[in-house]
């Protein structure tokens, strides 16, 4: 089957390289490309883009950051927020 796709100069580029390369037709390795790109894919069909990922890393940081704070918290024999305790630390320096 035949089909048109609007692919970015530097991947043709470097399917064209590849294919000189090895000595094979542009349309066998970008075939071969793509059949072992989706095959690597997750089962779901999907794949993250690097947006996503910085995504997710940066939630399961935070994540991780407020549930050290609220271990701290529980463990603390203030009951007063951070925030209080700086707020009441710089009026007693006034």
């Amino acid at each position: 089957m035949k089909t048109t796709l609007e692919l970015p100069e530097d991947l043709v580029a470097m399917l064209e390289t590849t294919a000189a390369r090895q000595n094979r037709d542009l349309s066998e390795v970008a075939r071969e490309a793509l059949v072992r790109g989706l095959s690597e894919a997750p089962r779901s069909g999907l794949t993250e883009t690097g947006a996503e990922q910085r995504r997710r890393a940066m939630a399961q940081w935070l994540h991780g950051w407020r549930e050290l704070g609220a271990q701290i918290h529980a463990q603390s024999r203030d009951s007063r927020s951070m925030v209080e305790i700086l707020r009441t630390e710089r009026e007693s320096r006034r």
